[in-house]
């Protein structure tokens, strides 16, 4: 009896320190989540006020987050935060990238702005799509994508001057677009997946893991050789080449059926995040854990690592950090 309570004590005691405690069976081996919780903090000045933030992204040396209203910030840590006037005059913004010394941020009604050091921002003209989800940069090019409207994707040299091109997704939404290794993918609704090595001719990928009717949000590349994408009731799928796809069936309690939005990348891991606050993290993009912090329940619409930690963001301004050991 005096060995139960000294125990119970224990546990009660590591609680208090924010020490998170892994259940382990009687072979020593650890049941249920082991993902530490204690390490995540909120953010506790995001400066959004209650608009969603939609993209976070890091640049090598500084953090910059965008969402809904035109809202902008930027930060040297992730956690201390400064808003700034993203010339996007109240327009939602999907999604920030940054190439050859310039940041392109897109988002709804086709509106682009530009920058060169991520504070001060300029609008540019010229959108050939109505509603752009998602721009990346690679291969000395720019591509954006997204939706509403019969042209789904577009480029540029510049970030300034835009031509459309054809993604090969038909009537699918393209929803995100990554690159490495060579290559761009672009992935998007009805399970769509395609490929370029120059952002301009886009090849479908047969088989992408995903069914038809499943919207695949989002896609990261770990620097290596692994790809993973997920999308619609947390359905996961891993390549190794970024063209040949095989869907991973991770244990149910992992992703929750709930609809992965965002993905990232860093110190070795993947980390997914997505509708109720659900996470979870992969050394190989195989073989996933459930991240026992569910933010408060909060959708998660945002992610990014860099500076030694990961960053996510989301429904009603909210933000959240973990420190990477």
């Amino acid at each position: 009896m005096k060995n139960t309570i000294r125990i119970m004590s224990v546990i009660a005691l590591a609680a208090l320190a924010g020490i998170f405690v892994t259940a382990c069976a009687s072979n020593g081996e650890a049941t249920g989540d082991s993902r530490p919780t204690a390490r995540w903090r909120a953010v506790p000045n995001p400066t959004f006020g209650t608009s969603y933030i939609r993209a976070l992204f890091f640049d090598g040396e500084k953090f910059l987050a965008a969402g809904d209203r035109g809202a902008m910030a930027v930060s040297e840590d992730g956690i201390r935060w400064t808003s700034v006037n993203s010339a996007f005059d109240g327009v939602r913004i999907q999604s920030i990238a940054y190439g050859n010394g310039k940041y392109i941020a897109v988002g709804d009604e086709g509106k682009i702005s530009s920058s060169t050091n991520g504070t001060d921002w300029t609008a540019v003209s010229g959108s050939a799509i109505s509603k752009i989800l998602v721009v990346a940069f690679g291969a000395d090019v720019f591509v954006a994508g997204g939706s509403e409207g019969s042209v789904k994707m577009m480029y540029s040299a510049d970030g300034a001057n835009w031509t459309e091109t054809d993604s090969s997704f038909g009537d699918a939404d393209v929803n995100a677009i990554t690159y490495g290794n060579g290559k761009f993918v672009a992935v998007g609704t009805g399970g769509r997946m395609a490929w370029s090595t120059d952002g301009i001719n886009w090849t479908a990928i047969t088989d992408s893991g995903f069914g038809r009717n499943d919207s695949i949000n989002a896609i990261v590349f770990d620097g290596n050789e692994n790809w993973v994408a997920g999308g619609s009731t947390g359905t996961v799928a891993h390549s190794t080449d970024g063209i040949n796809w095989t869907a991973v069936r991770a244990p149910a309690r992992v992703f929750d059926n709930k609809d992965i939005r965002r993905m990232t990348h860093g110190n070795g891991k993947f980390l997914t995040a997505g509708a109720g606050g659900i996470m979870a993290t992969s050394t190989d993009g195989l073989n996933w854990e459930a991240v026992n912090f569910r933010f408060e329940n909060r959708l998660i619409l945002a992610a990014a690592f860099g500076g030694g930690k990961f960053v996510i963001g989301g429904m009603d301004g909210q933000m959240a950090y973990i420190i990477e050991e």
